[in-house]
């Protein structure tokens, strides 16, 4: 794979469903996947046989997906308001089922189907147990409350002495794709970066 880009992004567009037809070909159906299976009829997508989208489906899929894209990054927005103090803009990057359950997604009563789409349309995999290994924080509005919007410039103040025991850094991703920036010549910024400029009392404008 060295020198080989791989578009490792979900296209959100009729590709989707040719993508997921086949990984559904190619694996197991378990028995908690049945429901699911079933719902996946109407598009003619069915385990053991080819799917073949006429062209007024291949149109409506396309539709579809932008549209389901278009809910994911709405809903991590409005579902990720958990906080870790009043009236902060830095929420845990999941709807708050997730670390309830940790990311089971199930309650006694359902099994929040919505909540861990929105969660895994942002990230590939959640922590084993958030607090022990790692932390995440994120930030999709600023100081009055307004998007992020790439084309502003943003200024972040980290207190001298963050509570944190190894390092802490701050990522910048494309909400549109939860993915990095692939052009960027700078990923992250962390307290571990040998160059990074402290103010006098030690803390850090980014």
């Amino acid at each position: 794979m060295t020198d080989i880009l791989y578009e490792g992004l979900v296209s959100y567009d009729e590709s989707l469903y040719t993508s997921l037809a086949g990984m559904l070909n190619e694996e197991p159906v378990n028995p908690r996947d049945l429901q699911m299976m079933g719902m996946l009829l109407p598009l003619g997508i069915e385990k053991g046989k080819e799917f073949k989208p006429d062209t007024a489906m291949t149109a409506e899929l396309k539709s579809a997906a932008r549209e389901a894209q278009d809910r994911l990054i709405e809903g991590l927005v409005r579902t990720c308001t958990e906080g870790l103090w009043p009236d902060s803009k830095w929420v845990i990057p999941t709807p708050p089922i997730g670390v309830k359950t940790l990311f089971k997604w199930e309650e006694a009563n359902y099994f929040d189907v919505d909540s861990r789409g929105i969660a895994l349309a942002s990230f590939f995999g959640p922590t084993a147990s958030l607090g022990k290994g790692s932390f995440y924080l994120s930030c999709y509005v600023d100081a009055s409350g307004q998007p992020l919007r790439g084309e502003n410039t943003y200024r972040l103040h980290v207190p001298a002495n963050a509570p944190v025991r190894e390092f802490w850094a701050l990522t910048v991703y494309d909400q549109e794709t939860a993915a990095l920036f692939r052009e960027s010549t700078r990923l992250t910024v962390g307290s571990l970066d040998k160059d990074l400029r402290k103010n006098d009392d030690g803390s850090v404008d980014i």
